[in-house]
């Protein structure tokens, strides 16, 4: 999945196009996936204003969901940090039914320390899986909570495309050191995650 911005690409499959200028977009950590459990990435910096995380996925299973939770907690990280949430779904089948956009308010958070859906129903059949984007800022200021958008897009388990919006803030001031990503009920069966810093 690209992420394009007025008719340009910027980024692909996790690169860089390389006519973009990359002296505030850095590369700060790659993970591929091979039956992972979880994939974390900890201190997170001042030095960057926004932290983004690009990702390709591939279930262990059908009808996963992909979550994110935050921790304040330099050492022992416990992904527990408030959060007030919203996802929104697109759906389209691969027969032309059933187009709808919907409010999720079932995995919607207030106030609450539970994971952050980010997507659901997640195929996990060899030409299924998931590419999307979280893009979280400002997570060390301490004046303001902490602020977050996602996209997803996904081949659904029951073959529709699935594009999911999250948005939230973390309820607090003090600095978010880390993130972490897991899929609901299995592990990740292959793919990448990438961690950008954008001064």
């Amino acid at each position: 999945m690209g992420v394009i911005s007025n008719g340009t690409t910027m980024l692909d499959a996790g690169a860089l196009d390389g006519s973009l200028s990359t002296d505030s977009t850095v590369l700060l950590a790659t993970t591929t996936l091979n039956n992972t459990a979880t994939v974390s990435f900890t201190g997170l910096s001042n030095t960057y204003k926004e932290h983004l995380f690009v990702f390709n996925i591939h279930p262990v299973d059908d009808n996963d969901a992909l979550m994110m939770n935050f921790s304040d907690d330099a050492s022992s990280h416990s992904y527990n940090l408030n959060k007030t949430t919203n996802l929104i779904r697109a759906i389209h089948g691969e027969d032309g039914s059933a187009g709808q956009v919907n409010n999720r308010t079932n995995e919607n958070l207030g106030n609450a320390t539970g994971d952050v859906t980010l997507h659901m129903n997640i195929g996990g059949d060899n030409d299924q899986g998931g590419a999307g984007w979280v893009r979280l800022f400002y997570p060390t200021d301490p004046s303001h909570m902490k602020t977050f958008q996602t996209c997803v897009n996904s081949n659904s388990d029951d073959n529709f495309s699935q594009e999911m919006f999250a948005t939230g803030y973390i309820h607090q001031t003090a600095a978010t050191t880390a993130v972490q990503f897991k899929m609901s009920t299995q592990n990740f069966s292959t793919g990448f995650f990438k961690h950008y810093g954008i001064k």
